[in-house]
């Protein structure tokens, strides 16, 4: 099967079709087949579904799609309006449009817009929707790609914002730049104007990591300014390295190779600076254990080997929650005071907001979740301090709910309408 390796060649072509018309054939051989298409299809494309929003400079941003609009519009409200029966969207991007003037199958890959005010936007868009993008940037003002703006070919970026002029780009800068599985294991910053033979390089990796490629994070205050500049560099799958870029120079952290970046803590860059972090194996920081699955905040200069046996034990307890063995952290927002985290507690859903006491822990505040349902974290606004949440059951239609991170105070917005009658059914644990 060495031709499947030529992921668009010819042979390994033929031999998906092949198999796709297998598969095809067994699932609508099926009597019941035709029914459960129609239904989960009317599901997927009905109007009166939630249009999820995320937080977009002042207001609230959303991408949309129906029978009028099948690739998409990119748009945008207010919170005012979003929360009303019938938001007024303006459009931002029309995909549609777009692909018929410039003869091209883009699918919209999404939108990195750059805080606080997020009026610059690198947009991602993929032709036939492969992996690879093609990166614009784009001025939610005008409503119009910047003319002169920064404009990456077709390639797996990694990208991140590090000011209005400047990017933080990993991708494919010519021969022998990418690992042996084809990603980039090389960061530089582009400048704008400049042109991928001219950035400059910050930080590299070796070209034979495995994992997907080497990543750039740029992670910031409530107030969108700089905190901290990582680069995640995989040595596999499931193993990874954390490097900080200190002075110019990067510096390995000391990290273990299983864990997970989730943000970092203000009010800016310096000693009071931290970082926040879900573990997944046991780590030890100043003597102190931590077991896997914990949730830790810890100093940004502890971290670093230079720095971290000059620099005084910080008294801000550093675990936020260590999880029983029937709990596991699943998606954490991060606010210079206050951490958000969802817990599975025995299959069960929790959301709780963590409030940063210094050497007094981290009380909690629960958001209002019903029992037996799972919860996810949507978009978070740092500057306000508020976060979405999506909550739904085996009998609960999806619920859209506002959250005040400082009181744990929140709204349901939205609810998606029930599609069976439950009024007979229960859900025991």
């Amino acid at each position: 099967h060495l031709a499947l390796e030529q992921v668009n060649g010819a042979e390994a072509m033929a031999f998906v079709h092949a198999e796709n018309e297998r598969s095809l054939a067994a699932l609508t051989g099926d009597p019941r087949y035709e029914t459960f298409r129609r239904e989960a299809e009317a599901i997927l494309t009905a109007t009166d579904r939630i249009a999820q929003p995320y937080f977009l400079g002042e207001g609230v941003g959303n991408f949309w799609q129906d029978a009028t609009n099948p690739k998409g519009v990119w748009r945008r409200t207010s919170l005012a309006g979003y929360r009303s029966d019938s938001p007024q969207w303006e459009t931002l991007l029309d995909i549609d449009a777009l692909s018929r003037a410039e003869g091209k199958d883009w699918v919209f890959k999404g939108a990195d817009c750059l805080a606080p005010d997020e009026t610059r936007c690198l947009v991602n868009l993929s032709d036939g929707g492969k992996d690879a993008v093609v990166v614009r940037e784009f001025d939610t003002t005008t409503k119009a790609f910047v003319d002169g703006g920064f404009n990456l070919p077709e390639g797996k970026h990694r990208i991140e914002w590090l000011d209005r002029g400047t990017l933080l780009v990993a991708t494919d800068f010519g021969a022998g730049t990418l690992t042996e599985s084809g990603y980039p294991y090389i960061v530089k910053t582009l400048e704008r104007g400049q042109t991928l033979d001219q950035a400059t390089e910050v930080y590299r990796g070796e070209q034979a990591d495995g994992g997907y490629g080497v990543s750039p994070m740029v992670l910031r205050n409530d107030a969108g300014a700089v905190i901290a500049v990582l680069f995640n560099r995989p040595l596999d799958t499931f193993r990874s390295e954390t490097w900080e870029l200190v002075d110019g120079a990067p510096v390995k952290l000391n990290l273990p190779e299983r864990v997970s970046v989730r943000g970092a803590m203000g009010p800016g860059a310096g000693a009071d600076a931290r970082l926040v972090f879900s573990l997944d194996e046991p780590w030890t920081l100043n003597a102190r254990a931590f077991k896997p699955g914990s949730l830790v905040a810890a100093n940004l200069r502890q971290l670093r080997p230079a720095d971290a046996a000059t620099q005084a034990i910080s008294n801000a307890d550093l675990l936020v929650f260590a999880p029983t063995d029937r709990q596991s952290v699943e998606d954490v927002a991060v606010f210079d005071d206050h951490v958000v985290a969802t817990v599975l507690d025995n299959v069960r859903g929790r959301a709780i907001s963590f409030r940063d006491r210094g050497e007094f822990g981290w009380p909690q505040t629960a958001l209002d979740v019903p029992e037996n349902t799972s919860v996810h974290l949507g978009s978070a606004s740092r500057s306000s301090g508020r976060v979405f949440y999506n909550v739904e059951g085996f009998l609960t239609p999806s619920t859209l709910s506002l959250a005040d991170v400082a009181s744990g105070a929140s709204q349901v917005l939205k609810s998606a309408p029930a599609r069976f009658d439950a009024s007979r059914d229960v859900v025991e644990q």
